[in-house]
């Protein structure tokens, strides 16, 4: 059974605020960076594990951010958010291929 991105979610969050030390501030900011992602790919996509990401994914998403007039600020911290949970993802062994390589930021 494959384990669900929840889970994972749950496990980088509390790295970053027991191991990394961030703030209260910052682990809010990436936890809903992280719901609103995975919110977006079980809506449009079905999809519920990490595995199962892919760049077209990534940015399929953050075309619709930049279809919504979110400011490229914004967008560049939730590319921020994500490249570090799946970074760590790929770190723990629960990720193999990290769909955020290609990923460029915006200018701003």
């Amino acid at each position: 059974m494959q384990t669900d991105y929840r889970h994972y979610i749950q496990l980088f969050i509390n790295y970053l605020k027991f191991e990394k030390r961030y703030s209260a501030h910052t682990v809010i900011a990436y936890q809903n960076d992280l719901t609103n992602f995975w919110d977006y790919l079980a809506l449009t996509y079905q999809i519920s594990n990490p595995s199962e990401v892919s760049y077209q994914f990534v940015r399929s998403w953050l075309a619709r951010l930049k279809d919504e007039n979110i400011a490229s600020r914004s967008i560049n911290r939730k590319i921020s958010s994500l490249k570090s949970f799946f970074k760590y993802l790929i770190k723990t062994s629960a990720l193999e291929i990290n769909p955020m390589t290609k990923v460029v930021s915006p200018k701003g």
